[in-house]
Protein backbone atom coordinates (compact mmCIF):
# COMPACT_ATOMS: atom_id res chain seq x y z
CA UNK A 1 0.00 0.00 0.00
CA UNK A 2 1.37 3.67 -1.04
CA UNK A 3 0.82 6.76 0.79
CA UNK A 4 -1.08 8.18 -2.06
CA UNK A 5 -3.66 4.80 -2.23
CA UNK A 6 -4.39 5.70 1.70
CA UNK A 7 -7.80 7.76 1.50
CA UNK A 8 -5.63 9.83 4.06
CA UNK A 9 -3.29 12.22 4.36
CA UNK A 10 -3.23 14.20 7.23
CA UNK A 11 -1.86 17.32 9.35
CA UNK A 12 -1.83 19.88 12.60
CA UNK A 13 -3.92 19.86 15.94
CA UNK A 14 -3.59 22.69 18.75
CA UNK A 15 -3.47 22.48 21.99
CA UNK A 16 -3.77 25.84 24.31
CA UNK A 17 -2.95 26.58 27.81
CA UNK A 18 -2.66 28.49 30.28
CA UNK A 19 -3.48 29.93 34.02
CA UNK A 20 -6.25 32.28 35.67
CA UNK A 21 -6.78 33.26 39.49
CA UNK A 22 -10.10 34.00 39.41
CA UNK A 23 -12.65 34.30 42.59
CA UNK A 24 -16.21 34.42 42.43
CA UNK A 25 -17.95 37.47 44.46
CA UNK A 26 -20.80 35.91 46.83
CA UNK A 27 -23.40 37.36 48.80
CA UNK A 28 -23.00 36.11 52.81
CA UNK A 29 -25.28 33.96 53.69
CA UNK A 30 -24.99 31.43 56.54
CA UNK A 31 -23.21 28.28 54.67
CA UNK A 32 -19.95 27.62 56.51
CA UNK A 33 -16.23 26.54 55.07
CA UNK A 34 -17.88 22.74 54.83
CA UNK A 35 -19.86 23.40 52.05
CA UNK A 36 -17.54 25.85 50.13
CA UNK A 37 -17.32 23.98 46.37
CA UNK A 38 -14.88 24.05 42.98
CA UNK A 39 -16.54 26.07 40.34
CA UNK A 40 -15.53 26.39 36.98
CA UNK A 41 -14.41 30.17 35.58
CA UNK A 42 -14.12 30.99 31.91
CA UNK A 43 -10.36 30.65 31.30
CA UNK A 44 -9.10 34.16 30.27
CA UNK A 45 -4.98 34.37 29.63
CA UNK A 46 -2.78 31.49 28.27
CA UNK A 47 1.09 31.84 27.40
CA UNK A 48 2.52 28.99 25.38
CA UNK A 49 6.58 28.83 24.20
CA UNK A 50 6.94 27.46 20.89
CA UNK A 51 10.75 26.62 20.06
CA UNK A 52 11.13 27.98 16.66
CA UNK A 53 14.03 26.98 14.30
CA UNK A 54 16.63 24.77 15.19
CA UNK A 55 19.04 25.98 12.37
CA UNK A 56 19.28 28.62 10.03
CA UNK A 57 18.51 26.20 6.87
CA UNK A 58 14.58 25.72 8.48
CA UNK A 59 12.20 28.02 7.82
CA UNK A 60 9.83 27.74 11.14
CA UNK A 61 5.96 29.41 10.97
CA UNK A 62 3.93 29.51 14.53
CA UNK A 63 0.24 29.88 14.02
CA UNK A 64 -2.47 31.46 16.27
CA UNK A 65 -6.12 30.91 15.88
CA UNK A 66 -9.51 31.42 17.85
CA UNK A 67 -11.66 28.74 17.24
CA UNK A 68 -15.22 31.09 16.91
CA UNK A 69 -18.61 29.69 18.51
CA UNK A 70 -16.91 28.92 21.73
CA UNK A 71 -18.22 30.00 25.19
CA UNK A 72 -16.81 32.84 27.07
CA UNK A 73 -15.69 35.12 24.19
CA UNK A 74 -18.50 37.62 24.60
CA UNK A 75 -16.15 39.85 25.73
CA UNK A 76 -12.95 41.91 24.21
CA UNK A 77 -9.54 39.67 23.71
CA UNK A 78 -6.23 39.82 22.32
CA UNK A 79 -3.92 37.03 21.16
CA UNK A 80 -0.08 38.15 20.35
CA UNK A 81 2.92 36.35 18.98
CA UNK A 82 5.88 37.57 20.28
CA UNK A 83 9.18 37.24 19.75
CA UNK A 84 11.20 38.24 22.58
CA UNK A 85 9.84 41.83 22.96
CA UNK A 86 8.87 42.31 19.59
CA UNK A 87 5.22 41.65 18.46
CA UNK A 88 4.94 39.36 15.50
CA UNK A 89 1.47 39.43 14.64
CA UNK A 90 -1.50 39.44 16.72
CA UNK A 91 -5.56 38.99 16.26
CA UNK A 92 -8.25 40.36 17.97
CA UNK A 93 -11.48 38.70 16.91
CA UNK A 94 -12.80 35.03 17.10
CA UNK A 95 -12.23 33.03 13.84
CA UNK A 96 -9.09 35.12 13.28
CA UNK A 97 -5.61 33.34 12.80
CA UNK A 98 -2.22 34.86 13.08
CA UNK A 99 0.42 33.43 11.67
CA UNK A 100 4.36 34.91 11.74
CA UNK A 101 7.57 33.45 10.76
CA UNK A 102 9.51 32.39 13.39
CA UNK A 103 13.68 32.77 13.81
CA UNK A 104 14.06 31.84 17.18
CA UNK A 105 11.96 30.71 20.00
CA UNK A 106 8.21 32.40 20.35
CA UNK A 107 5.64 33.21 22.75
CA UNK A 108 1.64 33.07 22.28
CA UNK A 109 -0.17 35.10 24.99
CA UNK A 110 -3.65 35.32 24.89
CA UNK A 111 -6.01 36.89 27.22
CA UNK A 112 -10.08 38.07 27.52
CA UNK A 113 -12.09 36.20 25.23
CA UNK A 114 -9.77 35.09 23.11
CA UNK A 115 -8.61 32.60 25.61
CA UNK A 116 -10.98 30.02 25.56
CA UNK A 117 -10.45 28.32 22.30
CA UNK A 118 -6.97 29.29 21.17
CA UNK A 119 -4.93 26.78 19.63
CA UNK A 120 -1.41 27.07 18.69
CA UNK A 121 1.23 24.92 15.95
CA UNK A 122 4.65 25.75 14.83
CA UNK A 123 5.67 23.96 11.72
CA UNK A 124 9.22 23.65 10.55
CA UNK A 125 10.52 22.96 7.25
CA UNK A 126 13.66 22.31 5.38
CA UNK A 127 13.31 23.94 2.22
CA UNK A 128 16.42 22.47 0.56
CA UNK A 129 14.69 19.28 -0.43
CA UNK A 130 17.54 17.37 1.61
CA UNK A 131 14.93 15.02 3.15
CA UNK A 132 14.92 16.54 6.94
CA UNK A 133 10.99 16.61 6.12
CA UNK A 134 8.62 18.47 7.72
CA UNK A 135 8.56 18.87 12.23
CA UNK A 136 5.49 20.30 13.68
CA UNK A 137 3.62 20.32 16.94
CA UNK A 138 1.39 22.78 19.48
CA UNK A 139 2.98 25.35 21.33
CA UNK A 140 2.98 23.88 24.97
CA UNK A 141 1.77 25.90 28.23
CA UNK A 142 4.56 25.92 30.97
CA UNK A 143 4.25 23.57 33.66
CA UNK A 144 5.95 22.05 36.55
CA UNK A 145 6.45 18.59 35.58
CA UNK A 146 6.33 17.00 31.78
CA UNK A 147 7.40 13.86 30.19
CA UNK A 148 9.05 13.52 26.83
CA UNK A 149 8.98 10.57 25.01
CA UNK A 150 11.16 9.72 21.63
CA UNK A 151 14.27 10.97 22.37
CA UNK A 152 17.88 9.31 21.73
CA UNK A 153 21.46 9.58 21.92
CA UNK A 154 23.27 6.90 19.47
CA UNK A 155 25.16 7.60 16.40
CA UNK A 156 23.23 9.68 13.99
CA UNK A 157 20.94 11.27 16.38
CA UNK A 158 20.70 14.46 17.35
CA UNK A 159 17.76 15.35 20.56
CA UNK A 160 17.80 18.35 22.41
CA UNK A 161 15.68 19.18 24.89
CA UNK A 162 14.01 22.93 24.50
CA UNK A 163 13.19 24.28 27.94
CA UNK A 164 11.84 27.92 27.14
CA UNK A 165 10.43 29.89 30.36
CA UNK A 166 7.79 32.31 29.43
CA UNK A 167 6.89 33.89 32.80
CA UNK A 168 8.15 36.72 34.52
CA UNK A 169 10.91 35.05 36.58
CA UNK A 170 13.56 32.76 36.19
CA UNK A 171 12.84 28.77 36.94
CA UNK A 172 14.84 26.39 37.98
CA UNK A 173 14.60 22.75 36.16
CA UNK A 174 15.69 19.14 36.84
CA UNK A 175 15.87 16.80 33.97
CA UNK A 176 15.64 12.63 34.48
CA UNK A 177 17.16 10.19 32.02
CA UNK A 178 15.55 7.10 31.49
CA UNK A 179 16.31 4.16 29.19
CA UNK A 180 16.44 0.64 28.70
CA UNK A 181 18.50 -0.20 31.76
CA UNK A 182 16.64 2.00 33.65
CA UNK A 183 17.09 5.67 35.02
CA UNK A 184 20.47 7.17 34.68
CA UNK A 185 21.71 9.27 37.71
CA UNK A 186 23.23 12.96 35.92
CA UNK A 187 26.19 14.36 37.68
CA UNK A 188 25.35 17.78 39.53
CA UNK A 189 23.07 18.80 42.04
CA UNK A 190 22.56 22.67 40.28
CA UNK A 191 20.00 22.18 38.05
CA UNK A 192 18.92 23.65 34.99
CA UNK A 193 18.67 27.84 35.58
CA UNK A 194 16.06 29.61 32.99
CA UNK A 195 15.66 32.88 32.82
CA UNK A 196 12.42 34.43 32.96
CA UNK A 197 11.59 34.80 29.18
CA UNK A 198 14.34 32.91 27.96
CA UNK A 199 15.39 29.51 26.17
CA UNK A 200 17.76 26.83 27.12
CA UNK A 201 18.28 23.93 25.12
CA UNK A 202 19.94 20.61 26.54
CA UNK A 203 21.00 17.72 24.46
CA UNK A 204 20.16 14.12 25.34
CA UNK A 205 23.49 12.57 24.28
CA UNK A 206 24.80 14.92 27.42
CA UNK A 207 22.35 13.21 29.85
CA UNK A 208 22.35 9.91 28.47
CA UNK A 209 25.43 8.67 26.02
CA UNK A 210 24.77 6.33 23.20
CA UNK A 211 21.30 5.19 24.31
CA UNK A 212 18.95 4.21 21.39
CA UNK A 213 15.49 5.37 23.36
CA UNK A 214 15.35 7.83 26.08
CA UNK A 215 12.31 8.96 27.94
CA UNK A 216 13.18 12.10 30.19
CA UNK A 217 11.69 13.66 32.91
CA UNK A 218 11.58 17.64 33.21
CA UNK A 219 10.40 18.83 36.89
CA UNK A 220 10.89 22.29 37.94
CA UNK A 221 12.26 22.90 41.27
CA UNK A 222 11.29 27.34 41.15
CA UNK A 223 9.15 28.59 38.77
CA UNK A 224 7.70 26.73 35.41
CA UNK A 225 8.76 25.79 32.12
CA UNK A 226 7.60 24.54 28.95
CA UNK A 227 9.48 21.48 27.57
CA UNK A 228 9.53 20.23 23.96
CA UNK A 229 11.56 17.81 21.94
CA UNK A 230 13.29 18.18 19.04
CA UNK A 231 14.93 15.23 17.33
CA UNK A 232 16.73 14.72 13.88
CA UNK A 233 18.24 11.58 12.77
CA UNK A 234 21.07 10.81 10.00
CA UNK A 235 22.87 7.78 8.61
CA UNK A 236 26.22 8.67 7.58
CA UNK A 237 25.31 11.68 5.44
CA UNK A 238 21.74 11.24 4.58
CA UNK A 239 19.26 12.75 6.23
CA UNK A 240 16.59 10.21 7.87
CA UNK A 241 13.88 12.98 9.35
CA UNK A 242 13.18 15.17 11.75
CA UNK A 243 10.15 15.75 13.89
CA UNK A 244 9.36 17.69 17.25
CA UNK A 245 7.53 15.88 20.32
CA UNK A 246 5.42 17.53 22.82
CA UNK A 247 4.71 16.29 26.34
CA UNK A 248 3.54 13.00 26.91
CA UNK A 249 0.61 13.66 28.96
CA UNK A 250 -0.08 11.97 32.35
CA UNK A 251 0.62 8.00 32.72
CA UNK A 252 -2.68 6.09 32.77
CA UNK A 253 -3.70 2.44 32.44
CA UNK A 254 -5.61 3.02 29.28
CA UNK A 255 -3.84 5.17 26.58
CA UNK A 256 -5.03 5.79 23.46
CA UNK A 257 -1.79 6.90 20.46
CA UNK A 258 -4.41 8.16 17.43
CA UNK A 259 -3.24 9.14 14.15
CA UNK A 260 -0.96 6.23 13.30
CA UNK A 261 -0.89 6.61 9.17
CA UNK A 262 -1.34 3.91 6.77
CA UNK A 263 1.58 3.16 3.98
CA UNK A 264 5.12 1.76 4.19
CA UNK A 265 7.57 2.20 6.89
CA UNK A 266 8.18 1.13 10.03
CA UNK A 267 6.28 1.76 13.58
CA UNK A 268 7.42 1.83 16.54
CA UNK A 269 6.37 1.80 20.11
CA UNK A 270 8.32 3.32 23.00
CA UNK A 271 6.48 2.62 26.75
CA UNK A 272 7.87 3.69 30.26
CA UNK A 273 5.68 2.97 33.69
CA UNK A 274 6.93 5.64 35.65
CA UNK A 275 5.27 4.20 39.13
CA UNK A 276 5.37 0.58 39.05
CA UNK A 277 5.91 -2.75 37.21
CA UNK A 278 3.22 -4.63 35.51
CA UNK A 279 1.96 -5.79 32.09
CA UNK A 280 0.14 -4.19 29.06
CA UNK A 281 -1.69 -5.35 26.20
CA UNK A 282 -1.58 -3.76 22.60
CA UNK A 283 -4.55 -3.60 20.18
CA UNK A 284 -4.28 -2.10 16.89
CA UNK A 285 -7.92 -0.35 16.10
CA UNK A 286 -8.32 -0.26 12.20
CA UNK A 287 -10.29 0.82 9.22
CA UNK A 288 -11.73 -2.96 9.87
CA UNK A 289 -12.31 -3.06 13.56
CA UNK A 290 -10.10 -4.04 16.14
CA UNK A 291 -6.54 -6.08 15.64
CA UNK A 292 -4.77 -7.97 18.82
CA UNK A 293 -1.38 -7.38 18.09
CA UNK A 294 1.34 -9.84 19.45
CA UNK A 295 -1.41 -12.53 19.54
CA UNK A 296 -2.96 -10.54 22.30
CA UNK A 297 -0.43 -11.79 24.69
CA UNK A 298 0.64 -9.39 27.86
CA UNK A 299 3.87 -7.11 27.20
CA UNK A 300 6.24 -6.70 30.32
CA UNK A 301 6.80 -3.00 31.57
CA UNK A 302 9.46 -2.48 34.25
CA UNK A 303 9.52 0.39 36.72
CA UNK A 304 11.53 3.37 35.48
CA UNK A 305 12.71 1.63 32.18
CA UNK A 306 11.82 2.05 28.15
CA UNK A 307 10.51 -0.33 26.78
CA UNK A 308 10.43 -0.52 22.67
CA UNK A 309 8.58 -2.63 20.38
CA UNK A 310 8.83 -2.73 16.22
CA UNK A 311 5.30 -2.95 15.42
CA UNK A 312 5.88 -2.73 11.60
CA UNK A 313 5.04 -6.18 10.85
CA UNK A 314 1.82 -6.44 13.01
CA UNK A 315 0.63 -3.24 11.61
CA UNK A 316 1.25 -4.29 8.10
CA UNK A 317 0.68 -0.49 6.67
CA UNK A 318 -2.71 0.08 7.77
CA UNK A 319 -4.39 3.17 9.35
CA UNK A 320 -5.16 2.95 12.54
CA UNK A 321 -5.03 4.16 16.31
CA UNK A 322 -3.23 1.77 19.34
CA UNK A 323 -5.31 0.98 22.43
CA UNK A 324 -2.48 0.08 25.22
CA UNK A 325 -4.21 -0.96 28.42
CA UNK A 326 -2.67 -2.53 31.17
CA UNK A 327 -2.70 -3.01 35.07
CA UNK A 328 0.34 -0.54 35.45
CA UNK A 329 -0.30 3.13 34.51
CA UNK A 330 1.96 3.85 31.41
CA UNK A 331 3.35 6.67 28.75
CA UNK A 332 3.16 6.04 25.33
CA UNK A 333 4.71 7.18 21.96
CA UNK A 334 5.02 5.76 18.42
CA UNK A 335 7.47 6.43 15.67
CA UNK A 336 6.26 6.09 11.90
CA UNK A 337 8.47 6.65 9.15
CA UNK A 338 7.61 6.80 5.47
CA UNK A 339 9.78 4.84 2.63
CA UNK A 340 10.42 6.37 -0.45
CA UNK A 341 9.49 4.12 -3.03
CA UNK A 342 9.26 4.30 -7.07
CA UNK A 343 6.10 6.15 -7.62
CA UNK A 344 8.19 8.96 -5.57
CA UNK A 345 11.07 8.62 -7.67
CA UNK A 346 9.05 9.12 -10.71
CA UNK A 347 7.33 12.31 -8.81
CA UNK A 348 10.83 13.92 -8.66
CA UNK A 349 12.25 13.13 -12.36
CA UNK A 350 8.92 15.01 -13.75
CA UNK A 351 9.00 17.41 -11.21
CA UNK A 352 12.95 17.97 -12.56
CA UNK A 353 11.45 17.97 -16.17
CA UNK A 354 8.70 20.68 -15.07
CA UNK A 355 11.19 23.01 -13.66
CA UNK A 356 13.06 22.68 -16.36
CA UNK A 357 10.75 23.88 -19.26
CA UNK A 358 9.43 26.25 -16.56
CA UNK A 359 13.27 27.98 -17.06
CA UNK A 360 13.02 27.60 -21.10
CA UNK A 361 9.61 29.16 -20.95
CA UNK A 362 10.08 32.26 -18.23
CA UNK A 363 9.68 36.00 -19.58
CA UNK A 364 11.62 38.27 -17.52
CA UNK A 365 14.24 38.36 -14.73
CA UNK A 366 11.91 37.68 -11.62
CA UNK A 367 10.48 34.82 -13.41
CA UNK A 368 13.52 33.35 -14.95
CA UNK A 369 15.07 33.57 -10.57
CA UNK A 370 11.98 32.01 -9.70
CA UNK A 371 12.11 29.28 -12.09
CA UNK A 372 15.38 28.43 -11.58
CA UNK A 373 15.30 28.15 -7.72
CA UNK A 374 12.62 26.06 -8.34
CA UNK A 375 14.76 23.74 -10.92
CA UNK A 376 17.71 23.97 -7.68
CA UNK A 377 15.56 22.53 -5.30
CA UNK A 378 13.66 19.94 -7.86
CA UNK A 379 17.47 18.49 -9.14
CA UNK A 380 18.76 19.00 -5.64
CA UNK A 381 15.66 16.77 -4.18
CA UNK A 382 16.12 14.19 -7.21
CA UNK A 383 20.12 13.97 -6.82
CA UNK A 384 20.10 12.87 -3.08
CA UNK A 385 18.47 9.54 -1.43
CA UNK A 386 16.45 11.11 1.47
CA UNK A 387 15.96 8.11 3.20
CA UNK A 388 13.01 8.88 5.10
CA UNK A 389 11.12 10.63 7.16
CA UNK A 390 9.13 10.37 10.45
CA UNK A 391 6.44 11.53 12.93
CA UNK A 392 6.25 11.28 16.62
CA UNK A 393 2.27 10.47 18.16
CA UNK A 394 1.82 10.79 21.41
CA UNK A 395 -1.52 9.92 23.45
CA UNK A 396 -4.52 11.21 22.04
CA UNK A 397 -7.00 12.69 24.82
CA UNK A 398 -11.09 11.89 24.69
CA UNK A 399 -13.31 13.97 22.81
CA UNK A 400 -16.24 15.10 24.64
CA UNK A 401 -16.90 18.54 22.60
CA UNK A 402 -14.43 20.05 20.25
CA UNK A 403 -10.90 20.25 19.35
CA UNK A 404 -8.42 21.76 16.27
CA UNK A 405 -5.54 22.10 14.86
CA UNK A 406 -4.09 25.06 13.32
CA UNK A 407 -0.93 25.62 10.81
CA UNK A 408 -2.17 23.27 8.18
CA UNK A 409 -0.53 24.04 4.49
CA UNK A 410 -2.31 23.74 0.87
CA UNK A 411 1.29 22.48 -0.26
CA UNK A 412 1.24 19.61 2.12
CA UNK A 413 -1.33 16.43 2.08
CA UNK A 414 -3.57 16.49 5.03
CA UNK A 415 -5.56 13.93 7.14
CA UNK A 416 -7.17 13.53 10.37
CA UNK A 417 -7.50 9.82 11.70
CA UNK A 418 -10.28 9.17 13.99
CA UNK A 419 -11.16 6.41 16.19
CA UNK A 420 -13.82 5.77 18.02
CA UNK A 421 -12.97 3.63 21.03
CA UNK A 422 -16.15 1.48 22.90
CA UNK A 423 -19.16 2.02 21.01
CA UNK A 424 -20.26 4.23 17.37
CA UNK A 425 -19.64 8.01 17.34
CA UNK A 426 -20.24 10.94 14.69
CA UNK A 427 -17.97 14.02 14.54
CA UNK A 428 -18.42 17.28 12.12
CA UNK A 429 -15.33 18.42 10.28
CA UNK A 430 -15.02 21.64 9.55
CA UNK A 431 -11.80 24.07 8.15
CA UNK A 432 -11.37 27.54 9.47
CA UNK A 433 -9.58 29.71 6.69
CA UNK A 434 -6.25 31.96 8.37
CA UNK A 435 -7.37 35.08 8.26
CA UNK A 436 -6.12 38.25 11.00
CA UNK A 437 -9.27 40.10 10.30
CA UNK A 438 -11.68 36.73 11.62
CA UNK A 439 -13.21 34.35 9.16
CA UNK A 440 -16.29 31.51 9.12
CA UNK A 441 -15.66 28.32 9.19
CA UNK A 442 -16.34 25.96 6.11
CA UNK A 443 -19.58 23.77 6.53
CA UNK A 444 -18.91 20.97 8.23
CA UNK A 445 -19.30 17.41 6.79
CA UNK A 446 -20.34 14.50 9.23
CA UNK A 447 -18.13 11.55 9.65
CA UNK A 448 -19.58 8.21 11.54
CA UNK A 449 -16.88 5.77 13.26
CA UNK A 450 -17.90 2.43 13.87
CA UNK A 451 -17.23 1.04 17.27
CA UNK A 452 -13.55 0.55 18.08
CA UNK A 453 -12.45 1.67 14.72
CA UNK A 454 -10.30 4.80 12.43
CA UNK A 455 -11.57 6.63 9.79
CA UNK A 456 -9.25 8.74 7.63
CA UNK A 457 -10.60 11.81 6.65
CA UNK A 458 -8.78 13.74 3.56
CA UNK A 459 -8.70 17.04 4.36
CA UNK A 460 -9.40 19.74 1.00
CA UNK A 461 -7.41 22.97 1.82
CA UNK A 462 -9.71 25.70 1.50
CA UNK A 463 -6.53 28.75 1.51
CA UNK A 464 -3.65 28.43 1.42
CA UNK A 465 -3.49 28.08 5.44
CA UNK A 466 -5.76 26.94 7.46
CA UNK A 467 -7.14 25.34 10.74
CA UNK A 468 -9.57 22.19 10.78
CA UNK A 469 -12.23 21.73 13.20
CA UNK A 470 -13.71 17.99 14.82
CA UNK A 471 -16.24 18.54 16.61
CA UNK A 472 -18.25 15.25 18.45
CA UNK A 473 -22.43 15.53 17.59
CA UNK A 474 -23.27 11.91 18.23
CA UNK A 475 -22.73 7.95 19.38
CA UNK A 476 -21.61 6.16 22.35
CA UNK A 477 -18.16 5.83 21.76
CA UNK A 478 -15.03 7.38 22.94
CA UNK A 479 -13.61 9.94 20.12
CA UNK A 480 -9.99 10.28 19.56
CA UNK A 481 -8.25 12.10 16.93
CA UNK A 482 -5.10 12.59 15.09
CA UNK A 483 -3.92 14.14 11.80
CA UNK A 484 -0.72 13.77 9.67
CA UNK A 485 0.56 16.31 7.01
CA UNK A 486 2.64 14.37 4.38
CA UNK A 487 4.88 15.92 1.51
CA UNK A 488 5.54 14.89 -1.55
CA UNK A 489 5.19 10.57 -0.10
CA UNK A 490 8.63 10.83 2.00
CA UNK A 491 8.15 14.09 4.31
CA UNK A 492 5.95 13.31 7.25
CA UNK A 493 4.50 14.94 10.69
CA UNK A 494 1.80 14.66 12.57
CA UNK A 495 0.53 14.85 16.06
CA UNK A 496 -2.65 14.26 18.39
CA UNK A 497 -5.68 16.87 18.81
CA UNK A 498 -6.26 17.99 22.17
CA UNK A 499 -10.02 19.50 23.46
CA UNK A 500 -10.25 22.97 23.20
CA UNK A 501 -9.56 24.61 26.54
CA UNK A 502 -12.44 26.75 27.64
CA UNK A 503 -12.94 26.56 31.17
CA UNK A 504 -10.55 26.21 34.25
CA UNK A 505 -11.58 25.27 37.86
CA UNK A 506 -12.09 27.67 40.83
CA UNK A 507 -12.14 27.63 44.26
CA UNK A 508 -15.62 29.45 45.17
CA UNK A 509 -14.26 31.61 48.39
CA UNK A 510 -17.35 31.69 50.87
CA UNK A 511 -16.75 34.79 53.55
CA UNK A 512 -17.86 34.12 57.54
CA UNK A 513 -18.92 36.32 59.89
CA UNK A 514 -18.73 35.89 63.52
CA UNK A 515 -21.24 37.98 65.45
Amino acid sequence: MTWRSVTSAGVVVGLCGGALAAASALQPDARTAASDATVREFLRSADLACTGRGSADEDASVAAASVPDTRGQDVPGRVRVDQGRRELAHITRPGATATAPATGSATVHADGGLAPGLITAEVLVDPRGEGKGLASAPCPPATAESWLLGAGAQPGQHSVVVLTNPTASDSLVDITAFTKGGPIETAGDDGITVPAGATVEVRVDKLARRSPAVALRVRTRVGLVAAILRDEQMNGLTPMGADLASPAGEPARHVVLAGVPGGAGSRELHLIAPRGSGTVRLTALTENGPLPLLAGQPVPVKEGAVTVLDLTDEISGRVAALRITGDVEVLAGMRATTAVDESVRARREAAVAAAERAVQDANGAAQRQAAQERLTRAETANAIDPGEDFAWLGAAPPLSGRAAVTGLSRSLDATLLVTAVGGPAQVDVSLLPADPSGARPQRGRPVRVAADTTVAVPVRAPAATYSAIVARTAGTGIVHVGHVQLDDGRSLTGYALAPLRVWIPATRALPRYTQ
